[in-house]
């Protein structure tokens, strides 16, 4: 089974082909949050994978550390197995130490960095609200994961402004050293 938390709209970034839109405050609520999370431990299913989205999620790690605490006492009083696989989306650009101790084994986590490629192609669209590229800073949050031998993935989103460059992305994601690399389409631009 799989839960999908949509922790906040908001994003320290302002990517121009955002499908979500004009970035704005809504992190989800307590009540929300331990709701959600009864409902999907009380399947009977043996595994049980929450993805954490947004916006940025990294923006209220009280919130997932909250998510976290309520998962560990159910899981302590279930009278079946259950596994429990945490999926981080983010542009890794908030990975604290905090963060990265609480990503580390035993808790099971898959994380998935947002990264267009090369500084040139991810610069045109990965901006932050002040309309800098934000390149080296996803790149320093990649750093942070491969130093503590997390793994990762990273998603990249291929644009017409950047289809006639794959073959670079797809180099420059590659080398990092993610366990795979996802490349999707921006739907939304104008295709010929």
């Amino acid at each position: 089974m799989e839960l999908t938390l949509f922790v906040d709209h908001q994003c320290n970034l302002r990517c121009t082909y955002c499908y979500t839109g004009r970035k704005f405050t809504r992190a989800m609520s307590r009540e929300v949050l331990e709701k959600a999370l009864r409902l999907a431990l009380a399947s009977p299913d043996p595994h049980l994978d929450i993805a954490l989205f947004g916006g940025e999620p990294l923006l209220h790690f009280d919130l997932i550390r909250e998510a976290d605490e309520i998962v560990t006492r159910a899981m302590a009083g279930r009278s079946h197995p259950l596994t429990v696989r945490w999926l981080l989306n983010t542009n890794a650009t908030l990975l604290t130490d905090e963060v990265l101790d609480w990503l580390m084994p035993p808790r099971v986590t898959n994380v998935f960095v947002s990264l267009d490629g090369p500084r040139d192609v991810h610069d045109r669209c990965r901006l932050d609200n002040a309309g800098r590229g934000s390149y080296d800073r996803v790149l320093e949050g990649i750093s942070k994961l491969r130093a503590r031998k997390l793994p990762f993935r990273v998603l990249a989103v291929v644009g017409t402004k950047s289809a006639s460059d794959v073959g670079r992305v797809l180099a420059e994601l590659i080398g990092l050293g993610a366990e795979q690399v996802h490349l999707s389409a921006n739907y939304r631009d104008d295709w010929d």
